[in-house]
Parts: structure tokens; C-alpha cells; sequence
């Protein structure tokens, strides 16, 4: 009987407008009449990104350090977009949107460690997740100026200082400890040929780190390099692992 219900219009210019979630059940004529907007994460700004981030992505068992979260990620991004918008030193052109969804998603990854609502440690996954989220995209000789606001601003963050060389270090969060890269070096052993030997370096433990850690927590990660970089080793050592 609903089937037969026809909806009559009284006067003419006069329109009926639905506003729905999603066109899955839609059928291309219908798609076809239909009215789309899209706007870009680009296009909406890194504080929107945020506000998201932290409403919808972050864990319920770490809603209470949300507002941590919040003003600690809203001053390191705004001082280290600040930083390369006036260095300009960057090798690509990246809007301050994609870098700071750049963190965001590196934050996610880390905070899958972090079982509690620790306000400390969530602060430090902020501030390492903005360090090698946008910090981590300048080549090494440039990456000094921005160790060294890093270093500073932990104190506007109310973390403590650390004394060490900031990407020399490895963020732990099972163990809440700072470690050195070398450290997660695994050792050979005896059944191991010596062909499949593999001399770590300090960037070839920190891509184990960050493109093991995006596999296990289901986040896209792409390897990129020159030729004779290790991006095929990196690729098969981590899909042994599953």
C-alpha cells in the first residue's frame, strides 16, 4: 500500500529535498540526478582535522586525555607550521592540512600502544608524532633547526627535557621509555645464512619502525627511495612477519 502513495505538490516551484548518508543503495539514474558536494581535507584546515581526530578516531579508552591531546597537538602544530612556512626548506610542496593529517595518522598509530589514559605519554606520542611528521620530512642537514624548536617546545608542553638528539631517539610506549634506534636491532642467529645477513643503519631501523608499525595497525604506507635503498628488503622482512 505504501507503494501507492503518491506525494502531490500544492503549487507549482515548490521542491522536495532528502539528505541522506550515502548513495550505496542508489541506483545510477538516481546518482545521476543527484546533487554532490565534496570539499577536500585540504581544503577544511588542520583545526577542523583535529577537532575529528580527536571526536571520532581516538580510542574511548583514551577520551579522558582528549583535551590534553587538544592543546598540546594545537601548539606543537601551529610552532612547527609556523617554523617551515619561514624556512621554506621543505622538498615538496605540502599544504599545512596534509601535514598536519600527516601527524594525526602517525599519532593514531602510536597511541595503539598506549593502553591507559596517561596525559604524559599521550603528550609525548603528540610531540614525537609532529617531530617525524613534519620534522622528519627535512633531509638530515637540515633537520637541525627544527630538533631544536622540538626541543623547546617540550617545555611550553610541560613535558620534561631530554637531552639527547630528538630523531636519535625511538618512542616506547609499552614501556613509556625514550630509547636509541639502535637499541631495537634484532640479533642474528645461528640459523641465519650469511647472505641474509643485514647490516642496520640508523634510516633502515627508523623505516622498519614507522612502516612496521602502520602494517600492524592497518595504515597505508608507501616506501619511496633511490635505487639501492633497501625498499625491497624493507617490504619482504615485514611481510614474514605475517
Amino acid at each position: 500500500e505504501i507503494q501507492k502513495l503518491v506525494v502531490k505538490l500544492a503549487g507549482e516551484g515548490m521542491t522536495i529535498m532528502f539528505e541522506v548518508e550515502d548513495l550505496i543503495a542508489a541506483s545510477p539514474a538516481t546518482v545521476s540526478r543527484c546533487g554532490m558536494v565534496f570539499v577536500s581535507k585540504t581544503s577544511v584546515g588542520w583545526p577542523a582535522q583535529l577537532r575529528r581526530f580527536l571526536s571520532f578516531d581516538l580510542r574511548p579508552a583514551l577520551a579522558e586525555v582528549s583535551s590534553v591531546l587538544d592543546s598540546t597537538l594545537t601548539r606543537l602544530l601551529r610552532g612547527a607550521l609556523q617554523l617551515i612556512s619561514a624556512q621554506k626548506r621543505l622538498p615538496l610542496r605540502l599544504n599545512a592540512a596534509l601535514l598536519a593529517q600527516n601527524c594525526l595518522r602517525l599519532l593514531a598509530i602510536l597511541l595503539e600502544d598506549l593502553e591507559t589514559a596517561d596525559e604524559r605519554w599521550a603528550s609525548e606520542a603528540a610531540w614525537f608524532s609532529v617531530l617525524w611528521g613534519i620534522g622528519g620530512l627535512f633531509p638530515d642537514p637540515t633537520r637541525r633547526d627544527f630538533a631544536v624548536w622540538a626541543l623547546a617546545a617540550r617545555n611550553g608542553c610541560g613535558l620534561p627535557p631530554i637531552t639527547d638528539e630528538p630523531f636519535g631517539l625511538r618512542l616506547d610506549l609499552k614501556d613509556r621509555i625514550y630509547a636509541e634506534w639502535a637499541a631495537s636491532t634484532p640479533s642474528p642467529t645461528r640459523a641465519t645464512r650469511l647472505e641474509e645477513l643485514v647490516v642496520p643503519t640508523p634510516d633502515s631501523l627508523r623505516s622498519a619502525f614507522f612502516f612496521g608499525r602502520a602494517m600492524e595497525t592497518g595504515q597505508h604506507a608507501l616506501l619511496t627511495g633511490p635505487t639501492g635503498t633497501g625498499k625491497s628488503l624493507q617490504l619482504s622482512s615485514q611481510l614474514a612477519r605475517f
